[in-house]
């Protein structure tokens, strides 16, 4: 027996995980080429190659297992196929990823992988909801709840963390959720079932980057004060902007416990600082020069302790190592601006919203369906070649 098929048993039991587009693509150029094909067992997924064993021709089990199915080959070849037309008309694939690009601009997305997650966990029929999470949902341990399976618990929540790669309108939600993966309860599960009704909702989505975007790096930072139901910490939430392209975002709890909302903020606007300098740095290798980076943030009171010294003594309780957001302010690295809450965007990234602000909030972000932002990118591009007619 070859070696390549000695762990196709092993490989059964985690092929579950394996739904990215390129395991059908592969699967199907295996099939023509008449190469071995392991089997769908039990779990229902195709197996990733393992070598070229696998992808030779020949005699041997593969050829045999071919032979055996006979009819029902050509008929999953056929269906490959169709997978590969529907794959390109949305743009090709890259480690899982759909990208279609054109000359408005480019989307990034993973239809196929939400509609593959949705049948996997038998959500395909579930009912649609236009949020990820309720603006009622305060998760905590629920130790008195109904223990859930927790395989099953973590295979969902990891199958909806590789879908926040190009979906941080669920990074909340998901990331809530992922915090409660030792012992799950049914509240828990309950949550996670409302992201996959919203991913039936928005199947589509993906990130739209302008071809008309300038360069201007921008980053927005929010807090949720005491927000965690278990030991009270802060949840951060940072996003940051090339013109209007979302290149990069983050939602996590805060090390420590914060005493007042003014800390939190401060800590949160330190950590979003830190990740503009690194950005600013590492374009600064493609000769793109950048003077003060605009940071947004909503609470006047953390602007006020990064830009006034002589409240140095009301801050004393503060980590000295976040203090370095004041002497970059100092420098001239960054601009700490005001911003009503009602236009930061870092706020979809600290607690759930409400359907209308969920919505413009996402759309701000450049989280646009497929054909939408094709159509989007047109218009923005007709009407800059109509304003520099005008002009």
């Amino acid at each position: 027996m070859p070696s390549s098929f000695s762990s196709i048993g092993a490989r059964r039991r985690h092929n579950d995980a394996y739904l990215d587009c390129g395991g059908g693509c592969q699967r199907g150029a295996r099939e023509e080429a008449g190469g071995a094909v392991p089997d769908r067992g039990r779990g229902g997924g195709a197996a990733p190659p393992t070598g070229a064993g696998e992808l030779s021709g020949g005699t041997g089990p593969g050829r045999r297992r071919v032979a055996r199915h006979g009819t029902g080959v050509g008929k999953e070849v056929g269906a490959t196929e169709r997978g590969w037309e529907e794959g390109w008309r949305r743009g090709p694939f890259f480690l899982g990823l759909q990208i279609k690009q054109g000359p408005e601009g480019t989307i990034v997305h993973q239809a196929k992988y939400t509609r593959d997650i949705l049948k996997k966990f038998e959500m395909g029929d579930s009912k649609p909801m236009t949020t990820p999470m309720s603006t009622n949902t305060k998760l905590d341990a629920d130790e008195d709840g109904e223990a859930v399976d927790q395989k099953e618990f973590r295979g969902m929540i990891g199958s909806l963390l590789y879908l926040t790669a190009t979906r941080p309108d669920i990074q909340f939600a998901v990331c809530l959720c992922a915090r409660y993966q030792a012992s799950p309860r049914t509240s828990h599960r309950q949550a996670v079932k409302r992201i996959f009704r919203y991913l039936k909702f928005t199947p589509e989505l993906g990130l739209w980057y302008s071809s008309g975007s300038s360069l201007s790096l921008r980053g927005f930072s929010d807090v949720d004060h005491a927000g965690c139901q278990i030991d009270r910490k802060s949840t951060s939430g940072t996003c940051q902007l090339l013109g209007t392209s979302l290149v990069s975002w983050s939602f996590h709890k805060q090390a420590g416990v914060a005493l007042s909302t003014t800390e939190a903020e401060y800590v949160a606007t330190a950590s979003c600082c830190s990740q503009l300098l690194w950005m600013k740095a590492t374009l600064s290798d493609f000769s793109l020069r950048f003077g003060k980076i605009p940071l947004m943030v909503d609470s006047t009171s953390a602007i006020f302790v990064a830009k006034n010294p002589v409240l140095h003594s009301r801050t004393k309780h503060i980590d000295v190592r976040f203090h370095f957001l004041r002497d970059h302010y100092e420098k001239g690295d960054i601009d700490l601006v005001h911003v009503v809450s009602a236009n930061q965007l870092a706020d979809i990234f600290t607690k759930p919203l409400e359907f209308g602000a969920f919505a413009r909030l996402r759309g701000e972000l450049g989280v646009e369906g497929v054909d939408n932002a094709l159509i989007k990118g047109e218009i923005e591009n007709q009407w800059t070649g109509l304003i520099a007619l005008l002009v």
